[in-house]
């Protein structure tokens, strides 16, 4: 019945007919690509994403297909995700920009929301968080004066004390 495509060969007939209307894009192209902030169209006629660097066709259905599929969706809220609210507990990794590092259980984490949100949100990290703020009272409660010590462990204090001849 026609010309009908074979889906095997779907993309490569969707990039020949794309490319051999060197025209403008269509209107509603156009108005996707003014509707979507991190949408923007390349001298070469192409539409790219900015938030997964994806270059699309400017075809309104392939676009469609990547503003809702998985990758941008995942992307998109890992752009969203505000890692700050937790800023003193987890910081950037000094070796990989994958990764945060957590400053209480001095473990690294995946910068991804879930795991971020799982390590927080745990019973080992929630413990030592106690275990270090009943730790900083104590210190701010004994040395009101000028200890040091402010944020970090004080991993020889118990040792210090013990040792003294």
């Amino acid at each position: 019945a026609g010309s009908h495509v074979p889906p095997a060969d779907l993309r490569l007939h969707l990039r020949c007919t794309a490319m051999s209307s060197s025209s403008a894009p269509p209107k509603a192209v156009v108005d996707f690509v003014a509707a979507h902030s991190d949408a923007e169209v390349l001298d070469s006629g192409k539409v790219r994403c900015s938030t997964t660097g994806h270059e699309c066709l400017p075809q309104l259905d392939v676009l469609r297909a990547h503003w809702e599929g998985k990758t941008y969706r995942k992307k998109a809220a890992l752009v969203a995700y505000d890692f700050e609210q937790h800023a003193p507990h987890l910081v950037p990794h000094k070796q990989s920009k994958h990764l945060l590092y957590c400053t209480v259980t001095r473990q690294p984490v995946s910068r991804q929301p879930s795991a971020v949100e799982g390590h927080v949100n745990g019973k080992r990290f929630k413990r030592m968080l106690a275990e270090r703020e009943a730790a900083q009272a104590k210190r701010s409660r004994a040395g009101a004066g000028g200890e040091e010590g402010g944020d970090e462990w004080d991993w020889e204090e118990g040792e210090e004390e013990g040792e003294e001849e």
